[in-house]
C-alpha cells in the first residue's frame, strides 16, 4: 500500500497500491474492504513523449493511471494524483500525468487527461527533464472547503506547483497555480 487518505464521514478510507495500479475502499469500523478495483489507464493526446530538450505536444499514449495520492471529495467520491513510478521489464512506464476522480464502485467520474499537464506549460512551469516518461509528475491530492466553496489542489512534484480546481456543477474548474518552491510531494489544504 502506498497512500491512505483520511477517512470519509462513513468511516471508509482508500488505499492505493501504486504500482500495481490498483485502488481499494476499505470500511474501517467492519475492518473489510468493500470494494477493490483497477485504476486503469488513461488515453492522452498531445503531450510531450520525446526526451529531446524541446517541449512539442504532439504525441499520444496510453499509460496505465498508478495513482500514488488519494484524497476524499465526498462519501462516495474521491480523487488520486497519477504520478507512475513503475517500468515492466520491456521498459513500459506508467504515469497518467494528470488526476482522475473515481466513484468508490471504480467508476470513473472525471479523468483530467492531459489539461493538467497543458495548464502547467501554460504558466511557463513545464519541466522538460524526463518529460517523456512522467510529464508533470502529479504527486499530492488534497480537497478542502473555503467559504462554502469545495476545491482540489493536485501539487506537480516536477514543476513545483500546486493546480487548484473549483468543485462546482460543471465538475472540476481550474482556478490557479500556485507556485511552491521544491517539488510538492504532499499538500495540505
Amino acid at each position: 500500500a502506498h497512500a491512505v487518505q483520511f477517512f470519509n464521514r462513513r468511516n471508509m478510507a482508500v488505499v492505493s497500491f501504486q504500482e500495481n495500479n490498483h485502488l481499494a475502499v476499505v470500511d474501517l469500523r467492519r475492518g473489510r474492504t468493500t470494494s477493490q478495483f483497477s485504476a486503469g489507464s488513461v488515453d492522452l493526446r498531445l503531450v510531450d513523449v520525446v526526451e529531446d530538450d524541446l517541449i512539442s505536444f504532439d504525441g499520444a499514449l496510453t499509460k496505465r493511471r498508478e495513482p500514488v495520492a488519494v484524497a476524499w471529495i465526498d462519501d462516495d467520491s474521491f480523487s488520486t494524483a497519477n504520478e507512475g513510478d513503475y517500468e515492466d521489464a520491456t521498459g513500459v512506464e506508467g504515469g497518467g500525468r494528470g488526476f482522475t476522480v473515481f466513484n468508490v464502485n471504480g467508476t470513473v467520474e472525471l479523468e483530467s487527461g492531459e489539461s493538467f499537464e497543458h495548464g502547467v506549460a501554460s504558466a511557463g512551469h513545464y519541466n522538460e527533464g524526463r518529460s517523456e516518461n512522467k510529464g508533470v509528475e502529479p504527486e499530492a491530492a488534497e480537497v478542502g472547503t473555503f467559504q462554502g466553496t469545495t476545491y482540489l489542489f493536485v501539487g506537480s512534484e516536477r514543476s513545483n506547483l500546486v493546480g487548484v480546481y473549483e468543485m462546482g456543477k460543471r465538475g472540476l474548474e481550474p482556478v490557479q497555480l500556485l507556485p511552491t518552491g521544491i517539488g510538492p510531494e504532499g499538500v495540505k489544504a
